[in-house]
């Protein structure tokens, strides 16, 4: 199998950014605790509901994910890095 490598700088083919994704990862393999993920959640659905900013969704998600992130191991992100990736 050959490597193929696509770059979307634009955000033409993907409009999201892979530390959402990491999160949302993270969160489906159990490694992030409910009250964790709660909050940020709601921030997303503020977000696209047009109720909160994207600023404050990213703040809420970059906290947690720091918070959550404290004693995992690496093996365990760059797992749920190679899923989404």
């Amino acid at each position: 199998m050959k490597k193929f490598a696509v770059f979307d700088i634009d955000g033409t083919i993907f409009r999201w950014q892979l530390y959402h994704e990491l999160f949302d990862e993270l969160y489906r393999q159990g490694h992030l605790h409910e009250e964790a993920v709660v909050p940020v959640f709601a921030a997303r659905d503020a977000w696209r509901n047009r109720k909160g900013s994207f600023g404050d969704y990213e703040l809420t998600l970059v906290q947690a994910m720091e918070a959550g992130i404290i004693g995992l191991e690496e093996a365990v992100l760059v797992d749920a890095a190679d899923t989404i990736i």
